[in-house]
């Protein structure tokens, strides 16, 4: 669902949005087996949902590279995308593991919104955000 978000986008902020729109989906979508799913995501010993993830997020990185660069921008810094991409598995696992309301959802989108377009955006991405109401307020 992430990388089809990716595919369909028709410009970067419609890309953020879709994206995290799609993750959230997916996550609440599993509820309740999201805790034990996320309590192996970093078990690379023994966990087979961990070979998942880093298989999951080799492609997400890809896409999204490949659809920036395919956008006219530049390929986001590989650090700064996995510090994004950390940051929105813990804001969607808090917000489902705390009960997936409505309230939690609007919240962990925004504040994973605003991170991207801090971490992975331009100037112009920040100040273009900036007028969004109630983004960053």
């Amino acid at each position: 669902g992430v990388v089809g978000a990716i595919d369909a986008a028709t410009d970067d902020i419609a890309m953020t949005v879709s994206v995290i729109d799609a993750y959230i989906g997916w996550a609440l979508a599993r509820g309740k087996l999201l805790g034990p799913l996320f309590s192996e995501l970093y078990d690379r010993s023994s966990s087979p949902v961990s070979l998942h993830r880093a298989e999951a997020l080799d492609r997400i990185r890809a896409a999204v590279v490949r659809r920036m660069i395919e956008l006219g921008r530049a390929a986001p810094n590989p650090t700064a995308l996995d510090a994004l991409v950390n940051a929105c598995e813990f804001l969607v696992y808090r917000a489902v593991s705390l009960g997936g309301t409505t309230d939690l959802t609007a919240d962990a989108r925004s504040m994973m919104i605003r991170i991207a377009v801090v971490t992975i955006g331009e100037p112009d991405d920040v100040r273009m955000a900036l007028q969004i109401p109630g983004l960053f307020g």
